[in-house]
């Protein structure tokens, strides 16, 4: 998972979630939606106490 999101923000320092499917190192990917979903808000309110960089 760490090289998948690593791989997916080296181009632009943006990752979205079709760059970690894409860059997932094994041909398989299993996804829960409800877990996926949890995380993203977790994600989004961490994001949201963070200083603005740009």
């Amino acid at each position: 998972m760490r090289s998948a999101l690593v791989i997916s923000a080296l181009n632009d320092n943006q990752i979205t979630l079709i760059e970690i499917l894409e860059n997932y190192p094994t041909a398989d990917v299993h996804v829960e939606g409800d877990r996926l979903a949890d995380i993203l808000q977790q994600i989004t309110r961490l994001s949201e106490g963070l200083p603005q960089i740009f």
